[in-house]
């Protein structure tokens, strides 16, 4: 370590050198006790911590936990629950090309709402994936849809889509 400075009859500061770049900075001697003063400034902290838990340095390297029986977090097969296994991503792009990517309710277009306009089941059955079961909506709608549920079914059934 440097040479203290002397205030008085205290010390202030201390030159230390940063632990990832080697260059030289003053600190003061609490914050050595409490174990900082390693690093120059943010940046050279977050660079040198990155490359202590790379590779070999990472406490987990090595460790292949495996995937579904094998891996800790396995719960059974219940990844999708409650939806059926035929509620896949190609299943909702269909049924929103059919909607022409427009919420069935209030119309608004999936290019204006920024983001992909969800899939309603209209009995609320999740494991009916049947396109006529289907309905796209936007998130406003689809949540107005979890309450009243029998006027919502017999409005999507009747209103949306009647010729179903």
């Amino acid at each position: 370590m440097g040479k203290w400075l002397v205030k008085g009859d205290r010390i202030t500061e201390d030159n230390c050198w940063c632990l990832n770049c080697g260059k030289g900075f003053r600190t003061k001697p609490c914050a050595i006790k409490r174990g900082r003063g390693k690093y120059c400034c943010k940046n050279c902290y977050g660079e040198h911590k990155s490359l202590l838990f790379m590779g070999e340095g990472n406490p987990q390297y090595g460790q292949h936990w495996g995937v579904g029986e094998n891996n800790p977090n396995w719960k059974g097969g219940i990844s999708r629950e409650p939806y059926s296994f035929n509620f896949t991503s190609e299943l909702k792009k269909l049924i929103r090309k059919r909607d022409n990517y427009r919420c069935r309710n209030c119309g608004t277009l999936e290019e204006d709402f920024g983001r992909n306009l969800s899939i309603h089941h209209i009995d609320y059955n999740k494991q009916n994936c049947n396109p006529t079961n289907l309905v796209t909506v936007c998130a406003s709608c689809n949540s107005k849809a979890n309450f009243n549920r029998e006027y919502w079914t017999k409005y999507y059934m009747e209103e949306v889509m009647p010729n179903a």
